[in-house]
């Protein structure tokens, strides 16, 4: 398996946040990126880049665009075109700049929590109002499985609501949703006349060889109601390369998305644009390989818990590579996550980040190697029975 680094911690002492934000003896299973190697067509891109030697401003990108609006029309159904596409640092920024284009300062914004946490702190820092519906969720046999409950979604939506901010695959739940579940959320979109951004960033980490449906894939109404977000980061393991993009098909929503964007001179490298096009282009054979090996994880994940710690639910996966536990019934004495980190030794995201709903659980990220894995579900369940 060429995408597995020589040890573990091949990445401590090189500036990855995920392994060098805590102390050497943590074993970090937090933040969405994984332990892998980035696909040997995209080193060798961006090897070939650097010996241009020169790098200065780069911002029309064609044979970029051209990629991305063929694999959005071929693989997600979005009716894309080049000049449909918008190129941005990351997904961050660019909900960022939603949140901003929703409206004025207190402009109602509609989420279903728990939810990926830079939604919930974008609409905040932006002085807008937090609209929300949670997730319903059901558990059997110690396994979670979350759903929108549109009654809910209905009544919580406001006049003042102007935008909704989604994400499929849902980040952390794992939900890939249905296109029954799509359709619905479809109907009350155009009923209200939302804005719908869709955060689509673990499309093409899905599980069982399904294929993933894209909101704005529906209907063109739909799609004019659309800012999808994407980024070859999470698949390809190049978040630090610095790229993402919006795709806008509706020219008003386009010209207001771009004008903030350039006001705030928001945009990629060289590096990032060299990559993510050796990546789109010829990373395939990279994505065959690791999804099987993510899968498994998923799996062992699963199974350890099911086996050694009992108490604690899960969800599992039908896409990304984030686990989500539900810690309540194991009565710790401090939040899971402190509980995991102080005394495990285990870095995990703490679940009250993500809003209503998160309170009691962690996220884990299984994107690592096996060992890895193993050392901190080992930890977690020592802990657990030393408490």
């Amino acid at each position: 398996m060429t995408f597995l680094p020589p040890t573990p911690d091949y990445h401590r002492g090189h500036n990855a946040i995920k392994w060098n934000l805590y102390p050497p003896d943590v074993l970090p299973l937090w933040v969405a990126d994984t332990d892998f190697f980035s696909p040997r067509v995209v080193q060798e891109a961006i090897q070939r880049r650097a010996e241009h030697c020169s790098f200065g401003y780069q911002r029309d990108t064609p044979k970029l665009l051209d990629v991305i609006a063929a694999r959005m029309r071929e693989r997600h159904g979005i009716p894309a075109e080049p000049e449909h596409i918008l190129i941005t640092p990351n997904l961050v920024s660019a909900i960022g700049i939603c949140t901003q284009i929703a409206g004025p300062p207190g402009t109602g914004i509609f989420v279903t929590t728990p939810i990926y946490h830079p939604f919930l702190s974008s609409i905040k820092l932006h002085n807008q109002m937090l609209v929300n519906a949670p997730l319903v969720s059901s558990a059997k046999n110690g396994v979670i499985y979350y759903e929108m409950d549109f009654d809910a979604i209905e009544a919580a939506i406001t006049p003042e609501t102007r935008m909704w901010i989604f994400c499929n695959p849902h980040n952390p739940a794992g939900r890939s949703f249905t296109r029954a579940e799509l359709e619905r959320v479809a109907e009350i979109v155009l009923k209200h006349n939302l804005i719908i951004i869709s955060d689509e960033i673990h499309a093409d980490l899905r599980y069982s060889g399904e294929t993933h449906i894209s909101v704005a894939s529906l209907s063109p109404e739909v799609a004019a109601q659309t800012i999808t977000l994407n980024a070859p980061s999470k698949t390809f393991n190049i978040p630090g390369l610095g790229l993402g993009y919006a795709v806008i098909t509706d020219p008003s929503l386009h010209k207001r998305f771009q004008e903030k964007m350039w006001a705030a001179g928001l945009g990629s490298n060289n590096f990032g644009i060299v990559g993510a096009y050796a990546a789109y282009t010829e990373g395939q054979p990279y994505l065959d390989e690791i999804l099987p090996y993510l899968q498994e994880n998923r799996d062992l994940v699963g199974d350890y818990l099911s086996e050694h710690l009992p108490e604690v639910s899960y969800t599992i996966p039908e896409a990304t590579y984030l686990s989500w536990l539900d810690c309540r019934n194991l009565n710790l004495p401090e939040s899971p996550y402190h509980f995991f980190l102080n005394q495990a030794r285990v870095a995990l995201n703490d679940g009250a980040q993500f809003g209503e709903g998160g309170e009691g659980f962690v996220r884990l990220n299984y994107a690592c190697t096996r060992e890895t894995l193993i050392a901190a579900l080992d930890r977690m369940r020592d802990a657990v029975l030393a408490r």
